[in-house]
């Protein structure tokens, strides 16, 4: 009768051990896991929080990745400008300038209003759909 029962113990194990592993009939749902890179974006050029910079300031450089994005002006009345190219980073970099943080890049920026503080907003990005938009720095026109 012991034999029995540790027989019976063994096939459940085994049976359990099989659907377990895959190779039964019982689905299992496989949880999605988000690789969570996390790459430091910084505003870079013009340096976050500086003032007094040229309206035709030509570009914009962060340090991280992406592929987008938007200055956002506090202004009322005033569109959000989107970028969603990006150009060689000026070399040397303009001042004022943050120190990088990673990789560069720039984004083509063409005349900005007078006497305006834009924040810069990267674009969410990612191996993971529900990244955020992030406020990487911001500064004050002439």
């Amino acid at each position: 009768m012991m034999w029995r029962m540790l027989s019976i113990c063994i096939g459940a194990l085994s049976v359990f051990f099989t659907a377990c592993a895959g190779g039964g009939a019982t689905s299992q749902l496989q949880p999605t896991i988000c690789p969570q890179i996390i790459i430091l974006k910084t505003l870079v050029y013009p340096a976050p929080g500086s003032t007094n910079i040229p309206d035709a300031i030509g570009s914009v450089v962060i340090s991280g990745a992406g592929t987008q994005i938007t200055l956002q002006p506090t202004g009322s009345g005033q569109s959000p400008i989107v970028v969603a190219t990006t150009s060689p980073v000026p070399s040397p970099l303009p001042t004022p300038n943050a120190p990088p943080k990673g990789p560069l890049v720039a984004f083509p920026v063409g005349m900005l209003a007078p006497a305006s503080t834009y924040s810069a907003v990267q674009d969410g990005t990612g191996p993971c759909p529900e990244a955020a938009p992030a406020i990487v720095g911001s500064f004050t026109t002439q």
